[in-house]
C-alpha cells in the first residue's frame, strides 16, 4: 500500500465496501429446526488491527471463523521493517470466491485513491440472489439438470493415484504445492491448437491434465472436478459473494484416442455441462453419493481450474504448505506470455518427489501434445531426463545399461518409498527387496539353477512382481502365465517350455497339482514361509522328435 498511508484511511474504505456489499457482513444462524440461516448485521465501523509484527498474518489465517458471531472478513495492516505496509485480508469461502476477489481489489483500489470517481450503487445483494436461485431450481428446471447429471453420473469411477502411503481413514487438509512453469513458445503453441480446434485453452490443458492422471493410473474413465463462476446475470457481475459452482467432467479413454479427438470429446462435455450449470454441487453430491467415505472427497477427488491475468510477473508458490480439499488437484494461470502451473496435493497420500515428477511430466507432456496432437494418448511421451524414478531409468536409451542390471535399479530406490500399489496394499522398496531375497533364497536351495526358465502361473498384484524380482536375483529366466488360463492351457504351456520349476501362489486354485493333465515330471513342494508353492522338475523330458509330442519322464 506504500509507506505513506493512513491506517485511518485504510479502515474507511473497508467500512465502505463492507457497507456495500451485504454479504461481508453476513453470519448465519443455526435455526429452531437447526437448519441454518441468514443473519445481515447493519454496517458498523470496520476495526482494523495495525502491527509491525509479520507474524499476525499467520494468526489471522489459522484461527477458525465462528460463522454464527462473525465477522467472516478480518483484516490486518502490518508496517514491515523494509518501510512496506501490508493489508492482509482473510474471508470465509461462504460469503467469498475467486471472482469476488478481483471484485474487492477493484474496489478497495479505488476507494483508497482520493481522486477516483464513486462506486456505482450495485441493483442487487447477495440474499436476492439466494431468493432467486431457490425459486430457479424448481420443477422441469430442477427435473431437467437432475436427469442430466444422473446419466452423465451414472456408476461414477473413483480416482486411485499411487499413493507413496496408505490412505488415512479419515481425510485430512494437510497439504502443499508443486509449481512448473511452461516455456512461451509451448503457451503461443497451445493457443495455436486451441485455435485450431475451436476450444479454450482451458478446454486444453483439461485435457492434458486428464491425460496425465489417465498414464499414472491407468484408469479410462475419470472425473475432474472444475469450479465455474456461475454468475449467468448480469446484475451479479460486481457482486462479491460466493456464487462458485463446481461441475465433475467425465473422460474416457477406451478407445486410447488421440490428442485431437480427446479434445473434441473434453470439448463437448465441458459445453454440455455449462448449459447445465445451475445445480449446486452439493444438491448433486446428495443426490449421487449415498454412502460417504470419509477418507474421500465425495464424487470428484481431483480439481483442475484455469484463470487468465495480464500481470506476466505473477510465481508459483512451490514451498508454501496450504489446506487442500482435494488428493490432487491442478491450478493454471495463463499470463500474455506463458502459463504458471501448480499441483497442490495431499501429504498425507503424496511426497514431495513423487508430485514433482508428477509437474515434471506434466510440462514434457504439453510438449508432447503440441509436437503431435495427433498421436494416440498412450503414445505422448512424458518422462524427464531429471525423473530419478525407475520408469525414467529404464526408458533411458542413452544410458550404459549394459553396466546396470534390473535388480539394481530397484535396488537404487529410496527403501521408505512405495514400490506397489495393490488395491488397498501397498508395498514399500525395502519390503519388496526383503520378500523377493528371501523367495530367490528358497528358489536357489531347492536346485534351480543359473540359466534355468521358472514359469510364473500368478494373478497380476504384488506376488508376480516379488516372484519376478526373486527369479531374476536367482540367476534364472522368468514365463509369466496368467492364472486365469484354462488348467489344460498351462499344461500345454508348460510341456512346450519345459521349465525347471513352477511358481505360484499358495492360494491359487487353478494351478498344476499332479493331475492327468500336468506333466508327471513336477514334483510338488511347498514353501509356505515365503508365501508361494514351488512345483519342481524331477528330470529333464527326452529329447523331441521333431513335430512330436514331448513325453514326459516318470517321476
Amino acid at each position: 500500500l506504500g509507506s505513506d498511508v493512513d491506517p485511518a484511511v485504510v479502515a474507511a474504505a473497508l467500512s465502505t465496501l463492507i457497507e456495500r456489499h451485504e454479504a461481508l457482513r453476513t453470519r448465519f444462524v443455526a435455526g429452531p429446526d437447526v437448519d441454518p440461516y441468514q443473519v445481515i448485521d447493519p454496517p458498523r465501523p470496520f476495526p482494523l488491527r495495525v502491527t509491525e509484527d509479520p507474524a499476525e498474518i499467520r494468526e489471522l489465517t489459522a484461527t477458525p471463523f465462528d460463522l454464527e458471531a462473525g465477522p467472516l472478513l478480518r483484516a490486518v495492516l502490518v508496517r514491515a521493517e523494509d518501510g512496506r505496509t501490508l493489508l492482509a485480508l482473510c474471508l470465509h469461502h461462504i460469503v467469498f470466491d475467486e471472482w469476488s476477489a478481483a471484485i474487492l481489489r477493484d474496489e478497495l483500489g479505488r476507494l483508497l485513491d482520493a481522486d477516483a470517481p464513486a462506486l456505482p450503487p450495485l441493483p442487487v445483494q447477495y440474499a436476492d440472489y439466494a431468493v432467486w436461485q431457490r425459486a430457479h431450481l424448481t420443477g422441469d428446471v430442477l427435473d431437467g439438470q437432475l436427469d442430466y447429471w444422473r446419466t452423465q453420473l451414472a456408476d461414477p469411477p473413483v480416482l486411485e493415484l499411487p499413493a507413496d502411503r496408505p490412505r488415512p481413514p479419515v481425510r485430512s487438509t494437510d497439504g502443499a504445492v508443486v509449481a512448473v512453469d511452461i516455456p512461451a513458445d509451448v503457451t503461443a503453441r497451445l493457443r495455436e491448437l486451441s485455435r485450431a480446434h475451436n476450444t479454450t485453452m482451458f478446454m486444453t490443458l483439461a485435457a492434458a491434465y486428464a491425460v496425465l492422471l489417465h498414464r499414472h493410473t491407468g484408469q479410462n474413465d475419470l472425473l475432474i472436478g472444475t469450479p465455474v463462476a456461475n454468475r449467468g446475470q448480469a446484475e451479479t457481475e460486481n457482486l462479491i459473494g460466493f456464487f462458485v459452482n463446481t461441475l465433475a467432467l467425465r473422460t474416457r479413454f477406451d478407445t486410447d484416442p488421440t490428442f485431437e479427438e480427446l479434445l473434441d470429446l473434453v470439448r463437448r462435455t465441458a459445453l454440455d455441462a455449462y448449459d447445465h450449470q445451475d445445480l449446486p454441487f452439493e444438491q448433486l453430491v446428495d443426490e449421487l453419493v449415498h454412502d460417504r467415505d470419509r477418507s474421500r472427497t465425495p464424487l470428484i477427488q481431483t480439481l483442475f481450474n484455469h484463470t487468465t491475468t495480464s500481470d506476466d510477473t505473477i510465481h508459483g508458490t512451490a514451498t508454501q504448505p496450504t489446506a487442500v480439499k482435494w488428493d490432487l488437484s491442478l491450478t493454471t494461470v495463463e499470463t500474455p506470455t506463458t502459463i504458471h502451473a501448480a499441483l497442490q496435493y495431499s501429504t498425507a497420500l503424496f511426497d514431495r518427489p513423487t508430485v514433482q515428477d508428477w509437474a515434471d511430466h506434466l510440462a514434457v507432456l504439453l510438449e508432447s501434445v503440441v509436437a503431435g496432437p495427433d498421436r494416440p494418448v498412450s503414445l505422448l511421451p512424458m518422462l524427464t531426463g531429471r525423473d530419478h524414478g525407475l520408469l525414467a531409468a529404464l526408458n533411458d536409451t542413452a544410458a550404459d545399461t549394459a553396466r546396470i542390471s534390473i535388480v539394481d535399479l530397484f535396488r537404487r530406490q529410496d527403501p521408505g518409498r512405495v514400490a506397489i500399489v495393490d488395491g488397498d496394499r501397498h508395498v514399500l522398496y525395502r519390503e519388496l527387496e526383503q520378500d523377493s531375497d528371501r523367495l530367490a533364497l528358497a528358489i536357489q536351495t531347492e536346485g534351480v539353477r543359473s540359466g534355468d526358465l521358472v514359469a510364473l502361473v500368478l494373478p497380476r498384484g504384488t506376488e508376480l512382481i516379488t516372484a519376478m524380482l526373486a527369479v531374476v536375483k536367482a540367476g534364472a529366466a522368468y514365463l509369466p502365465i496368467d492364472v486365469t488360463t484354462p488348467a489344460a492351457r498351462i499344461s500345454r504351456l508348460l510341456e512346450e517350455a519345459t521349465p525347471a520349476a513352477v511358481l505360484t501362489s499358495l492360494d491359487t486354485t487353478n494351478v498344476p497339482s499332479g493331475g492327468p493333465e500336468v506333466p508327471a515330471y513336477f514334483r510338488h513342494l511347498r514353501t509356505a514361509s515365503v508365501g508361494f508353492s514351488l512345483v519342481l522338475r524331477t528330470a529333464r523330458p527326452a529329447t523331441a522328435v521333431p513335430n512330436q509330442p514331448t513325453a514326459p519322464l516318470p517321476d
